[in-house]
C-alpha cells in the first residue's frame, strides 16, 4: 500500500470518527459533551486529506495548509483525552499551545525539506505525548483501557520523536532517500494507531458517559432519600394521590393523625378518609387552603387544615395531587368557643341583667335604626312606654326580692307581647319599660298596650298578694327624613305623664294625625 493511499485512508478514517462523534453527542446536553473532540477529528481529516492531495511539496503555503490543521487537530485531541480522564487544562494553556503550534508550523514552511520535517515531527511527538503520561498514570477499576490508550499515544510520540531526531542528526540523508521512507512509514503507523486509539477513545467516552449517568442516578437517589426523610419527619401529615384520588403515599405523621399504620393508607380513596356527610372532590382535596373533617381509625372525627396542590404533566393533564394536613380540632374548637363568648358578651352588652330583655343601650340603637328605616318606607312606627304604679311603695311594702321578681315578670310579659320579628321590648330604666312596634298602626299598638296593662294587673308576685298596675303611653307616627328619636321620646313621655296624672293604671295614646296634647 503506497503512502498516498494510507493518507487517504487516514483522512477518511478521521472523517468517519468525526461523523460518529457528531451522532454520538447530538442528543447530549451541552454540559455533557466532550469538548474539542469533533473539531479535532475534522482538522485531522482535513490535514491528512491535504497531505494526500499535495504530497511532500516544497511550497510553503501548501506545507502550512496541510500540516497546520493536522497539528491543531492533534492538540484538540489531547485536550479531549485529558477532559475524558478528568484533567482540566486552563484556557490560557490551550491558547498558548495553539499559538506555539501556529508559529512553529509557519516557521517550518520557510525551512528546507529536512528541517521542516524535523519541526513538524517534533510537534507531533510533543502533542501525542501530552495525554500519554496522564493516561498511563491513571488508577482505578478501568485502568487497563486508559493504559491501552496511553500506550498508543506514547508509541505515536516515540515514533515521531525518533524520526525528528534522525532527521536532525542526519540532514544529508534526510534530503535524499530517507524522506521517501519517512513519508511511507509515518502515515501507515499513524493509521494503525488511529484505529486502536479511536476505538479506545470511544470506549473511554462511553465510560465517562456511564459514570455521569451513574452519578446522576446516585444524586437522584440521594435527593429522593433526603426528600423522604424530610417528609417523614415533618410535623404535617402528607398524602400523595393519583388522578382518581387514590392514596399512593402517606408519611408517618399522617398515619399518626388518623390513628393507623402508614401501610394502611395507600390504596384508599381520599373520600374514604372523610367523616360521613363531608363533601369530597372527585380527585382529592381542592387546590389551595381548605378545611376537612377526617375520621380517625377509632371513629373520632378530627378537623384538618388542608393545603393541596394538583400535579399536571407538560400537556396540562391531571396526574395526581399532593396535600399536607394539620390537626386543627382543638384550635377550631377554641375559635368557636371564642366566637360564642363574643356573641354572649355582645348579647350581655345590650341585655338587661335583671329582666333578660333589651337594655337602654339596645333600645336607643334600635330606635335610631327604625326611624331611618321607616323614613325610607313610610310605614307607621309605634312606641309603648309604661311605668309601674307606685313601685317604690311596692318595694317598701314587700321588699326588694319581691320587687326584683315583679320586674322580671313584667319584662317576660313585655317580651311575649312584642313577639314579632322586628318588635323589641326593653327596660327603659328603673321601673319603666318600652316597646318598639315597627310597621304597626295606632290601633294595633293600642291593642298591644291594652293586653300588656291587663297582663300586668293579672300578675301574681310571690310575697306580694296585692299585685301591681302600670300606666302606659302609646305613640304612633310616620317618621320623616329629619326624624329625631329624642323628639319621639319626649312626646311619648308626655303621654305617660298624662296617664299617671289621670289616675294611673290607664293608657294615653296619640295617633299620627292627632294634634299633640
Amino acid at each position: 500500500m503506497d503512502t498516498r493511499t494510507v493518507l487517504l485512508l487516514l483522512a477518511l478514517g478521521s472523517f468517519v470518527v468525526w461523523a460518529i462523534l457528531l451522532a454520538f453527542q447530538a442528543g447530549m446536553p451541552h454540559a455533557r459533551r466532550i469538548p474539542y473532540w469533533t473539531a479535532a477529528k475534522f482538522l485531522q481529516g482535513s490535514g491528512s486529506l491535504g497531505l494526500w492531495h499535495f504530497g511532500p511539496s516544497p511550497d510553503p503555503a501548501v506545507v502550512l495548509a496541510a500540516n497546520l490543521p493536522l497539528l491543531l487537530g492533534c492538540a484538540g485531541e489531547a485536550w479531549a483525552v485529558l477532559h475524558l480522564i478528568g484533567r482540566t487544562v486552563s484556557p490560557e494553556v490551550r491558547r498558548a499551545v495553539a499559538l506555539a503550534v501556529c508559529a512553529l508550523c509557519a516557521l517550518s514552511a520557510l525551512l528546507g525539506p529536512g528541517d521542516r520535517s524535523t519541526v513538524v515531527f517534533a510537534l507531533h511527538a510533543a502533542l501525542y505525548g501530552l495525554p500519554a503520561w496522564p493516561l498511563l498514570a491513571a488508577t482505578g477499576e478501568r485502568r487497563a483501557l486508559r493504559a491501552l490508550l496511553g500506550g498508543c499515544f506514547l508509541l505515536m510520540a516515540l515514533l515521531f520523536a525518533s524520526h525528528a531526531f534522525w532527521l536532525a542528526a542526519s540532514p544529508l540523508a534526510a534530503s535524499r532517500e530517507f524522506l521517501s521512507v519517512t513519508y511511507r512509514a509515518v502515515p501507515l503507523a499513524t493509521y494503525c494507531m488511529l484505529l486502536v486509539s479511536g476505538f479506545a477513545m470511544l470506549l473511554l467516552a462511553k465510560e465517562k458517559a456511564d459514570e455521569a449517568l451513574s452519578d446522576a442516578q446516585r444524586s437522584i437517589s440521594l435527593k429522593e432519600e433526603q426528600y423522604r426523610l424530610i417528609v417523614d419527619t415533618a410535623n404535617e401529615g402528607v398524602l400523595s394521590m393519583d388522578r382518581e384520588g387514590v392514596v399512593v403515599f402517606a408519611n408517618g405523621r399522617m398515619a399518626q393523625l388518623l390513628g393507623c399504620h402508614p401501610g394502611d393508607l395507600p390504596g384508599l380513596r381520599y373520600a374514604d378518609l372523610l367523616a360521613p356527610g363531608a363533601e369530597a372532590s372527585p380527585g382529592g382535596p381542592p387546590d389551595g387552603a381548605s378545611e376537612a373533617l377526617l375520621l380517625r381509625g377509632d371513629k373520632e372525627p378530627r378537623w384538618m387544615s388542608v393545603s393541596a396542590r394538583t400535579v399536571r404533566d407538560a400537556s396540562g393533564t391531571l396526574t395526581g395531587s399532593f396535600a399536607m394536613f394539620t390537626d386543627i380540632t382543638e384550635s377550631r374548637q377554641a375559635r368557636q368557643d371564642l366566637e360564642e363568648y363574643h356573641r354572649k358578651l355582645e348579647a350581655l352588652s345590650v341585655t338587661d341583667g335583671l329582666t333578660g330583655i333589651a337594655n337602654r343601650r339596645r333600645f336607643d340603637q334600635a330606635l335610631a335604626e327604625e326611624c331611618s328605616r321607616h323614613a325610607r318606607t313610610g310605614a307607621p312606627l309605634s312606641l309603648i312606654l309604661l311605668d309601674l304604679d307606685h313601685f317604690k311603695r311596692f318595694n317598701d311594702a314587700h321588699g326588694h326580692v319581691a320587687g326584683d321578681e315583679c320586674l322580671r315578670r313584667v319584662g317576660a310579659l313585655l317580651g311575649a307581647s312584642a313577639s314579632r320579628g322586628g318588635d323589641l321590648a326593653a327596660r327603659y330604666g328603673g321601673e319603666e319599660f318600652v316597646c318598639i312596634l315597627p310597621a304597626t298602626p295606632y290601633e294595633g299598638a293600642l291593642e298591644v298596650a291594652r293586653a300588656i296593662r291587663r297582663g300586668i294587673e293579672a300578675l301574681e308576685i310571690p310575697g306580694a298578694p296585692g299585685g301591681v298596675t302600670a300606666s302606659l303611653g302609646v305613640l304612633t307616627d310616620h317618621p320623616g327624613p329629619d326624624c329625631e328619636p329624642r323628639e319621639l321620646l319626649r312626646r311619648i313621655d308626655r303621654l305617660l305623664y298624662k296617664a299617671k296624672a289621670g289616675g294611673r293604671n290607664r293608657i294615653e295614646g296619640q295617633g299620627p294625625r292627632e294634634p299633640e296634647a
